[in-house]
């Protein structure tokens, strides 16, 4: 795995000049202390002082660890950075022209490196980690190395707070790790990425991105983050810079179906999840828009057995069965992963039948009396994953 860098970074004299101003405005009580530190610290994170540290040769790593030291490196210039007591960046002495950037860069190199290296050899041995993007082209449980998916607890002792927003034990980490393990033993590409997707959520406090009702939005958002891993985590920040600050010139040419994936997270998600290596927000995208994976012919015909105990009017089994068929058809998978099948021209004409009839079928649902699965689209579509996701978890 390779160091991944951005194809545009910020150059360091404008950071430094727009982080005097920024100290000076905070200073004068034009803006607040914990906006003018979140402003100061996106800018440093956009620069190349944290990969240019980790690729500092007075220290022996090797080239993995030199990798791993990014997001590490990362989360402790933003938790200096936002520390308002002693310790943390000083503003007055931004104010005055002290460089910003230079700030970030000592703190990394004078102990940041030599701490952040020990910790990571401390728990390499005793606790595995998951990658995110996993290696989705083999049937195997076992993943492969990343730095994105689990983080034990540092030497220092608001090191997880500040990543997850309360202190995790090892223990809930290590948990959560077996957890993932064994669910993911002898799973493929599309139940994998759902597992984790999911035990990223979990390991981060991080809600699920919003899943677009409409199948050509959810399309068009999978071949975006499929052909750019950067364009989820573009998104991230331009929906943190929409609410905090202001967004720049190509953050608002982003296409807002990108942006609305996030609505449910908070400015802290936001700003978490943004200093993620770019694998992380893609993933959690890629599990968002794609197709459930197709379970066995017994667990959607308990599916479908329990939507129609949710009614009892005339017509209704017949209906929800020709509802379900439609709903299935446009968030399941045709096939089954482990099927060497392929759909037949008939089967694929009765997949498209069943889809295009959903406008007309959920509309209808919404009208039943009582509304029993729903008063809206989004209600009864969440209604029957609901249900589909309970049958397979029994």
């Amino acid at each position: 795995m390779s160091i991944n860098t951005t194809s545009a970074l910020a150059s360091t004299d404008v950071v430094d000049t727009r982080a005097t101003d920024i100290a000076n405005q905070v200073l004068n009580g034009t803006i607040s202390e914990r906006d003018g530190r979140w402003m100061i610290v996106t800018d440093i994170l956009s620069t190349d002082v944290v990969f240019t540290v980790a690729r500092w040769r007075k220290f022996e790593a090797t080239a993995q660890e030199r990798e791993d030291l990014i997001p590490e490196f990362n989360e402790l210039v933003q938790r200096k950075a936002l520390q308002e007591t002693e310790g943390g960046m000083d503003l007055v002495r931004i104010a005055n022209g002290t460089s910003a950037c230079g700030w970030a860069r000592n703190l990394l190199r004078n102990g940041g490196m030599q701490s952040e290296l020990r910790d990571m050899r401390r728990i390499t041995n005793r606790n595995a980690t998951i990658d995110p993007t996993l290696d989705l082209s083999g049937a195997e449980g076992g993943v492969s190395y990343a730095e994105m998916a689990f983080h034990t607890d540092s030497v220092t002792p608001d090191f997880d707070g500040a990543i997850t927003g309360q202190a995790d034990t090892n223990d809930e980490m290590d948990d959560l790790q077996e957890e993932f393990l064994n669910a993911a033993a002898g799973k493929r590409s599309g139940a994998r990425l759902m597992l984790a997707a999911q035990t990223m959520q979990k390991a981060f406090k991080l809600s699920a991105p919003i899943r677009p009702m409409d199948p050509f939005d959810r399309e068009f958002i999978r071949n975006t983050v499929s052909a750019d891993e950067d364009a989820a985590v573009q998104a991230v920040t331009a929906m943190h810079a929409l609410i905090t600050s202001v967004q720049t010139e190509e953050q608002r040419n982003i296409d807002p179906r990108m942006l609305a994936l996030w609505d449910d997270y908070t400015v802290d998600q936001l700003n978490r999840l943004s200093l993620m290596m770019p694998e992380a927000a893609q993933t959690l995208v890629l599990a968002a828009v794609a197709l459930k994976p197709r379970p066995s012919r017994d667990h959607l015909a308990t599916a479908l057995w329990l939507l129609r105990l949710r009614h009892a009017g005339k017509g209704w089994t017949s209906f929800s069965k020709r509802l379900f068929e439609s709903w299935t058809a446009i968030e399941v998978e045709a096939v089954s992963e482990f099927s060497s099948k392929a759909p037949s021209d008939d089967d694929v004409a009765k997949r498209l039948s069943a889809a295009l009839a959903w406008p007309e079928l959920v509309a209808e649902a919404t009208t039943l009396p009582g509304q029993p699965i729903g008063e809206t689209e989004r209600e009864v579509s969440d209604h029957i994953t609901e249900i589909f996701t309970a049958c397979l978890n029994d």
